[in-house]
């Protein structure tokens, strides 16, 4: 079983897959940041630049401000769909730009390929 970072790094790949098949320039804006403890290991953590896993920019379609996520089940999808809402929020977005979540969960009951779900986050 994948751990949450390598799960998390696979859909954010196939985020990034997708738009480009869509004709999206894509460039990931996520970086890690290591903070040192004195006497300890040090602490990984990433961090998205405003709020976004990446951002696609396309001539006709204009730029779009994304973030990746992956459920199980509803009530995980319900949540992550709020902190990625949330998240967004926190900056002041113009209204030229769309803000997306792109959130990735198993097809119907059997089926192994995912399915993304668009979720324009403004307007």
């Amino acid at each position: 079983m994948p751990n949450k970072t390598q799960r998390g790094n696979y859909y954010k790949r196939k985020t990034k897959e997708l738009y480009e098949k869509m004709g999206y320039m894509v460039q990931l804006t996520e970086f890690t940041r290591t903070i040192l403890i004195p006497g300890k290991r040090p602490i990984f953590t990433k961090i998205d630049v405003l709020g976004a896993d990446g951002i696609s920019i396309h001539k006709e379609k204009g730029i779009i401000f994304w973030n990746s996520k992956h459920a199980t089940d509803e009530r995980s999808r319900d949540a992550q769909l709020r902190q990625a809402k949330n998240e967004f929020l926190k900056y002041p977005f113009p209204s030229c730009v769309r803000l997306e979540l792109v959130m990735w969960e198993p097809k119907e009951w059997g089926e192994r390929i995912m399915k993304p779900h668009f979720v324009d986050m403004i307007g």
